[in-house]
């Protein structure tokens, strides 16, 4: 692999982390506010609760 590929793969990899760590503060401000995100799940628009995100990060929390 190449110096240039290597660069490209964690540059990748930095805005996938990115990516995750502001979906995560987008669901524990909607669970502050008790309002919706609106999200596509395999390839359809869903609007998920507060009450659904809390329920997911409960268990999220519990599993690990």
């Amino acid at each position: 692999m190449s110096s240039i590929e290597n660069r490209q793969t964690s540059f990748e990899q930095q805005v996938f982390a990115a990516l995750q760590r502001s979906a995560e503060l987008a669901r524990e401000a909607a669970i502050k506010t008790a309002t919706a995100i609106v999200v596509k799940l395999d390839g359809e628009v869903v609007e998920i609760s507060a009450a659904e995100l809390k329920k997911q990060a409960g268990q999220k929390t519990n599993t690990r």
